[in-house]
């Protein structure tokens, strides 16, 4: 008697199944024609700042989310930190003599900065840092004043004003 009441449970989902799809290939309506609901009543108009419109007269109305999103995120962890006041701290240099004729000397250029040498097959790159951007450069290639005239395993040879310097992780 279990067995037949298996079957006939199984039968009856089985035409339920088939009813259903019928009704659905037929259309036979769906939930909202058969069973309508009631639409709430229009909320009383509070005057609000007059809506963006569209060319083509549509209204478009304010959301928030999309300015929101537009955003970058923020670092969490970035913390702004004040600048140093120029001259606070240091001492001042003794006023020149205004009888000396020497000409003040240029500084020389701060030289670049190796941060890592990397390479592909015969294809060598080095990545430079240098006034505060890192660069990848390959042979031949300037960073500031100087060229790249060489990339070794961990080193890299540059020439520039002040001659040709070697650059060493």
């Amino acid at each position: 008697m279990g067995r037949r009441r298996q079957i006939g449970i199984a039968v009856g989902l089985g035409i339920c199944g088939i009813a259903l799809s019928l009704w659905g290939v037929f259309r036979g309506g769906t939930a909202a024609e058969l069973l309508p609901e009631e639409q709430p009543a229009p909320a009383a108009a509070v005057p609000a700042e007059p809506a963006e419109e569209a060319p083509g007269g549509i209204v478009m109305k304010y959301d928030a989310n999309k300015y929101i999103r537009t955003k970058p995120l923020q670092d969490p962890f970035h913390v702004e930190m004040p600048l140093p006041e120029a001259g606070k701290g240091k001492a001042k240099a003794p006023p020149a003599d205004k009888g000396s004729a020497a000409p003040a000397a240029a500084p020389a250029p701060a030289a670049p900065v190796l941060q890592g040498v990397f390479a592909l097959g015969s294809d060598r790159r080095a990545m430079v840092s240098f006034g505060g951007e890192t660069k990848t450069l390959c042979t031949g290639e300037q960073v500031g004043t100087w060229t790249v005239t060489e990339i070794a395993e961990k080193q890299i040879v540059l020439s520039g004003p002040a001659g040709e310097i070697t650059l060493s992780l």
